[in-house]
């Protein structure tokens, strides 16, 4: 993705199971990669679900495929800066300049 400014960030998948009624999550092994990181415009922060427009949220350019909110219960994290951020929407970008994803994460605090 050489069109925008990269960074490098990790992905990690999340996993879990319940131990005496209480979730105990689990991350998986990380995955490095490098992508575009921005902040959401004010369109994008109003297209946000209720109750995560107080969070940080970032738009992420990456040609790599992770697992969202709305594919999976336990979604991908991407780890910038040691802020974990949780992947909620995923569009497809096909085009014969540069394949990509086009993901909206938010902040989220640790459980």
């Amino acid at each position: 993705m050489s069109m925008f400014n990269t960074v490098t960030m990790t992905a990690r998948g999340v996993t879990g199971s319940y131990t005496k009624g209480k979730w105990s999550q689990t991350e998986g092994a990380a995955t490095v990669f490098t992508g575009s990181f921005q902040p959401l415009n004010g369109k994008e922060l109003q297209n946000l679900p209720e109750g995560k427009r107080a969070s940080s949220g970032y738009k992420v350019y990456s040609s790599i495929n992770f697992d969202t909110v709305t594919t999976t219960t336990n979604p991908d994290l991407i780890i910038l800066n040691d802020v974990r951020y949780e992947i909620i929407q995923k569009f497809n970008w096909v085009n014969g300049l540069i394949p990509h994803y086009k993901y909206i994460v938010i902040e989220v605090t640790s459980k």
